[in-house]
């Protein structure tokens, strides 16, 4: 048996705010929320629009390295409010 070739970690394979993003036409909608994970902190829900960025300005915005700080602007059940939470390893 050989072992696996991927020799990436488990925080670089994973994004560090915790969310999954998909489009929906020309909306962004937040797909999956990590347990634990900063944007769950900050109240982001499964269904969640994210308002204001296109789908790639919404991934580089959540795409960045630990410690930074994101803003976003999200619009739910709850109504539209705006989110903040610092990007880090949850896994």
């Amino acid at each position: 048996m050989q072992p696996h070739g991927d020799t990436t970690s488990v925080q670089e394979r994973y994004g560090l705010s915790g969310l999954w993003l998909e489009r929906k036409g020309e909306e962004v909608r937040v797909a999956a929320v990590g347990t634990g994970s900063p944007a769950a902190g900050a109240g982001v829900a499964v269904d969640d629009q994210i308002t204001g960025l296109d789908f790639g300005a919404a991934i580089a915005k959540i795409s960045g390295k630990p410690g930074q700080a994101v803003e976003l602007n999200v619009a739910g059940a709850s109504g539209s409010r705006v989110v903040r939470f610092i990007l880090q390893p949850f896994l």
